[in-house]
């Protein structure tokens, strides 16, 4: 009786999945993936679609004005100074370029519009041309160049936009390129204009992609993806990002992103790179699989241990030795995860 209860291992049980979640993570950590959530590994596992949002995701979180030597002095600083009360990568060049140092007091953002305000009794909105009320200048500027994006500043019965550029993250085609690799299908979901998008999706070899989208279109493409049986992975950094990260099957966000998505968000990723991405990815799956392997393996010592211990076979000295044994073999599997190999479906 004292050799059955000795030799039960329910330990190796709990080792199986706990002991690889601290390997991974760490592991995680080290290639610069932060975990928010401590189930984040499996569902991750579990992806086969990733969702990113465009700007200060696929691309570089500090954005180029153009056009600024276009935008009167007095104005430019205006709209700096409101730009501050955003949270969105466009409306931070605008700040960094203007070098405003206070923002406006009482400024409103209207999530997927912009920024508004009111100065000396006149109203100021800085945000999408429509928000502003200048589409028409924004459509020449879009015409001269149809990759900029374009961020509109009104103030009273004035109008101006700020042509601001964009650049790719460095690595992101390779990371692209590594996800697809893996099984993973990706697509651009992006509120900006549709020229800006398809030259983004095409640099990187992305057939599926939607421009102007809201924050509502995102969670209903999300859910029209859930309905699918796809599970979904959505990468974004904005605050209008930030229910759509929460919608998703999993998220994740650069921390460069703003506080709200960073905290929605189930892992966070350092740096500029994009390999944290693919990174997550493959720890996760190597993760999970080895956490299946590990309670096998308990599972199976317990349905051969203890029945040769109800027989009699095996002295407590014994069954002490095989139960330690079975917990040291579920440690040393589980530091398999420090290392992971790319693991297709």
């Amino acid at each position: 009786a004292i050799a059955v209860l000795i030799i039960t291992c329910p330990c190796a049980l709990g080792l199986a999945t706990q002991r690889l979640r601290t390997v991974a993570s760490g592991a995680m950590f080290r290639a610069g993936v932060l975990l928010n959530a401590g189930d984040a590994i499996e569902r991750v596992a579990e992806i086969d679609r990733i969702i990113f949002d465009k700007t200060g995701t696929l691309t570089l979180p500090e954005l180029d004005v153009v056009n600024s030597a276009e935008i009167p002095g007095d104005l430019f600083e205006l709209a700096g100074r409101l730009a501050l009360a955003s949270h969105h990568p466009v409306a931070a060049a605008v700040a960094r370029a203007s070098g405003a140092k206070a923002p406006i007091a009482g400024a409103i953002e209207q999530p997927g519009q912009g920024v508004r305000a009111f100065v000396d009794g006149v109203e100021i909105r800085l945000g999408r041309p429509s928000f502003c009320g200048a589409d028409r200048i924004a459509n020449d500027i879009l015409v001269r160049d149809p990759e900029v994006s374009a961020v509109a500043f009104s103030r009273g019965d004035e109008r101006h936009v700020f042509a601001v550029r964009q650049r790719l993250r460095p690595d992101a085609p390779a990371m692209i390129g590594a996800l697809q690799a893996r099984g993973i299908a990706t697509e651009i979901v992006s509120g900006d204009r549709e020229p800006a998008v398809r030259a983004a999706a095409q640099m990187l070899g992305i057939s599926e992609w939607r421009a102007g989208v809201t924050p509502a279109d995102k969670i209903a493409r999300i859910e029209d993806l859930k309905r699918q049986g796809s599970k979904v992975m959505m990468v974004g950094d904005g605050l209008n990002d930030a229910p759509a990260l929460a919608a998703a099957h999993v998220s994740m966000s650069p921390i460069s992103a703003a506080h709200l998505s960073q905290a929605t968000a189930d892992l966070v990723f350092l740096g500029q790179p994009l390999a944290p991405v693919v990174a997550a990815v493959d720890y996760s799956r190597k993760a999970l699989a080895l956490m299946r392997e590990n309670l096998w393996l308990a599972i199976g010592y317990n349905f051969l241990a203890v029945p040769i211990a109800i027989a009699g076979l095996v002295t407590p000295l014994i069954a002490a030795v095989a139960m330690s044994g079975s917990s040291i073999l579920v440690m040393l599997n589980a530091l398999r995860a420090r290392n992971a190999t790319p693991r297709r479906p």
